[in-house]
């Protein structure tokens, strides 16, 4: 019962976003988000996107945030977007605003950007 009513009252305690643009390295083109919503119950969700990339269908994007890898997802048609959610305990991805988010393919970075108040 305690459960279900922290998150029925659960509020919103941080909203970040980090707008990924192609590193020098990165050829593909397009844009990237990256974005953090933590909660006041213990839950986040983390929502990721490209689009307008060059990036071949198939290939796996892996969302580094804080030096970890928290999803990857898979392009198709030149954009890709994963919803993760945290709930009961899980990890959560720390990062603050100032932070740097980055989108990997193959362990090259091909995006990067830094966290700001959504």
């Amino acid at each position: 019962m305690f459960g279900f009513l922290k998150n029925v009252i659960s509020y919103e305690i941080k909203d970040i976003e980090a707008k990924c643009l192609p590193t020098p390295d990165c050829f593909y083109g397009g844009v990237g988000e990256i974005e953090l919503e933590v909660f006041s119950s213990g839950n986040a969700n983390l929502e990721c996107k490209i689009k307008h990339s060059g990036i071949p269908d198939g290939t796996d994007v892996d969302v580094v945030v804080g030096g970890n890898n928290v999803a990857t997802f898979t392009m198709q048609g030149g954009r890709a977007r994963c919803q993760v959610s945290y709930t009961d305990g899980q990890i959560i991805p720390h990062a603050e605003i100032g932070d740097t988010a980055e989108m990997e393919i193959n362990g090259q970075v091909c995006y990067r950007g830094v966290f700001q108040r959504d």
